[in-house]
């Protein structure tokens, strides 16, 4: 009889499952409750339904199903089951929750065995999307995580794909998510080739050197040059060679500090030097009363007469220079009016502008040759000298005509991030947004020795520059109905999958503050039949790794290697100041800072950053087997024992040794293996 039930239930989910909409709510949620609770194996033992959710989204149809435990036991986390499906039993989305559990470092089971169970959940719960996902990709971290990206007429489709989560212990599914546009994706026959492919990259998009300014504490650390993608989120046209863009959201955020106009009591203290200096540089900035004068100065500004002003204050930016920021108001039947400026509170120079307020979207656009023209001369007029340095900047064919902005050069070199902009309302010709940024510094002489042909030969390989898909959705709100809908559209790309930095003086990757990126783990050469090999080989994929294809094991290990190693695989991610961290959590004091490290300092630093530096100088707890370790030691060196990270097969820890590298490996490996 339970056969027979069991027939019948699927063969309801199957009739229920083509059914693009039903015709209602109680009849949807049931049949897919069903059909959830087959793909999932949901018990009524252990889950009890607890509610769930409609969205409708312009005829879109989607439900929220969600259960709870039926346990009762107050002190354990209890486990819980989310599912978003649409309303044809598509599951975009599923999650169960579970009282927490260790997640081991090591691994337990191989790449292959996790790719295949990820990919066995993909054909339980949507079979006809199975067959259209790559092989997958794995990402190891607290929980399993494999991504499979989706794949129509062998193209990749970008952002399309379905990411699965395991159970790092069981491989029980953990989660489930799908991004899954249904639109049509158009033939590639008459694409171009590959090798024009990669030509049209290098003529109209490709790499540029820039000026970088790095920031620190509000002033200017240093200033480099590197090369980077001219335009990273532009493409080439497969069926014209040329660049492409896809038109995106434009959204103008003003941020803006509190402000406090109260005078401090004088204090009795003595003004250090460095505060002399600020107040004389107080004495030059601009009060509120004359930055209201100058803002209602501008005509091309236009502030209502009867918007006061409710905010101002003055803060320093990244380049350490004092910003005045000032607010106007107005109170406006049915509508909004605001203005925001920043004025250089020194120079008093604008810096930033906003205007927002009510204007009719139904009236005749303005003339957008008249809106380059009313910005540029705004911009000669207000900074003449700086509008000099600058050249029109590179664009795609996605301005909407009405943004124009402007980058710094310096020595022929753009300055990153260092511009003026205007933006004239498409509706009204009104200038309703000015942004300045310029550092008032010296640029050095570029130092160029990298080619830009050597940056195309890593960049343009058949990995990472490739003929795909990419799917768009704009989202149009009507402002009649207040209704909002949504249209997707398939555009064919040759794009560039990662676009790194690089330097150009010497041939390698940097990250956004210049430095060195350090390179992917591939193995090492020199380890095959050394104890180590193993354990370096899974430290590894962990993250945990020498730079280099040689590992040296019997090198002796800096301090710094040991202790940017052990940051990472106690604290899971790598620091590029280690030693700041570490001294500031007590792991070691800065007295403590060495070239080299024995095993005793090793094991030491190890077992305070576990947690146990004050249960480690308990007097009489501790039963020490090493002969050769001194008595103000012996708790790190018995804790050590008891967790793993040492032999405990000897009575000699040679703790006055100097660490080898592979003794670094062995002892962060056993950590995580413990």
């Amino acid at each position: 009889m339970k056969k027979i039930i069991s027939i019948l239930l699927i063969a309801i989910i199957c009739v229920t499952s083509l059914t693009p909409v039903f015709a209602d709510d109680s009849s949807t949620v049931s049949a897919l409750i069903l059909k959830m609770k087959n793909i999932f194996a949901i018990s009524d033992e252990e889950f009890v339904f607890e509610n769930f959710s409609k969205n409708d989204y312009s005829g879109n149809v989607s439900y929220s199903l969600n259960w709870k435990s039926r346990a009762d036991d107050t002190y354990e986390r209890k486990p819980y089951i989310s599912i978003e499906v649409e309303a044809d039993g598509d599951v975009t989305y599923y999650r169960k929750g579970y009282t927490s559990y260790q997640t081991p470092s090591l691994p337990k089971f191989t790449e292959g065995e996790v790719i295949a169970k990820a990919k066995g959940y993909i054909e339980s719960i949507a079979p006809d999307r199975a067959l259209c996902v790559n092989d997958g990709k794995l990402y190891e971290g607290s929980q399993y995580m494999v991504e499979f990206e989706r794949i129509e007429n062998g193209i990749p489709v970008h952002g399309n794909g379905i990411s699965i989560d395991l159970n790092p212990e069981t491989l029980e599914l953990v989660s489930y998510s799908a991004n899954w546009s249904e639109v049509e994706f158009p033939s590639l026959e008459s694409a171009i080739n590959r090798e024009d492919a990669i030509k049209a990259y290098a003529d109209n998009l490709g790499y540029e050197v820039v000026y970088n300014i790095s920031t620190e504490g509000n002033k200017i650390r240093e200033i480099y040059t590197s090369y980077i993608p001219k335009a990273p989120n532009a493409f080439i046209d497969p069926f014209t060679g040329k660049a492409t863009a896809h038109a995106e959201l434009i959204y103008a955020v003003h941020s803006m500090g509190a402000v406090n106009d109260k005078a401090t009591e004088e204090s009795m203290a003595r003004l250090s030097p460095e505060e002399i200096q600020m107040l004389e540089e107080i004495k030059q900035m601009i009060s509120k009363e004359d930055a209201e004068k100058l803002a209602r100065g501008i005509p091309e500004f236009d502030i209502r007469k009867d918007a006061v002003v409710e905010n101002f204050s003055i803060s320093k930016n990244q380049y350490g220079e004092y910003i005045a920021h000032i607010t106007f108001r107005a109170e406006v039947k049915d509508g909004y009016y605001s203005v925001n400026l920043g004025i250089n509170a020194k120079t008093k120079e604008i810096i930033t502008f906003g205007k927002s307020q009510n204007y009719d979207p139904n009236d005749a656009k303005y003339d957008a040759e008249k809106a380059e023209k009313k910005a540029i001369a705004f911009i000669e007029k207000y900074y003449g000298e700086k509008f000099a340095k600058t050249k029109p900047q590179f664009s795609i064919g996605n301005n909407d005509g009405y943004s124009f902005t402007f980058d710094r050069y310096e020595n022929g070199i753009r300055v990153k991030g260092n511009a003026i902009s205007v933006r004239v309302n498409q509706y009204t010709g009104e200038i309703i947004n000015v942004s300045c940024t310029w550092a008032d510094t010296e640029f050095p002489e570029p130092d160029i020795k990298v080619a830009k042909e050597d940056i195309y030969t890593r960049i343009l390989t058949e990995d990472n520059y490739r003929l795909q898909y990419n799917v768009i959705t704009d989202y149009i709100y009507d402002t009649k109905t207040g209704k909002e809908s949504r249209t997707t559209t398939v555009h064919p790309v040759y794009a560039v999958i990662d676009s790194p930095l690089f330097a150009t003086d010497v041939l390698r990757e940097i990250d956004y503050s210049g430095k060195p990126v350090a390179e992917a783990f591939t193995g090492y050469a020199d380890t095959e039949g050394h104890y180590c090999h193993d354990a370096a080989s899974a430290l590894g994929k962990l993250d945990i790794y020498f730079q280099g294809e040689n590992l040296m094991p019997d090198k002796v290990v800096t301090q710094e290697e040991f202790l940017t190693l052990m940051y990472i695989a106690i604290y899971g991610w790598r620091n590029d100041n280690v030693y700041k961290a570490l001294i500031l959590d007590g792991i070691l004091t800065e007295d403590e800072i060495a070239e080299d490290i024995t095993r005793m300092d090793a094991i030491r630093f190890t077992v305070n950053a576990m947690g146990y530096k004050d249960v480690s100088g308990l007097d009489g707890i501790f039963n020490c087997s090493f002969t050769d370790v001194e008595e103000n030691m012996k708790g790190y060196a018995a804790i050590a024992g008891g967790f793993g990270l040492v032999n405990t097969g000897t009575d000699t820890l040679r703790s006055n040794d100097l660490m080898t590298r592979a003794e670094c490996i062995m002892i962060l490996y056993n950590y995580l293996k413990r």
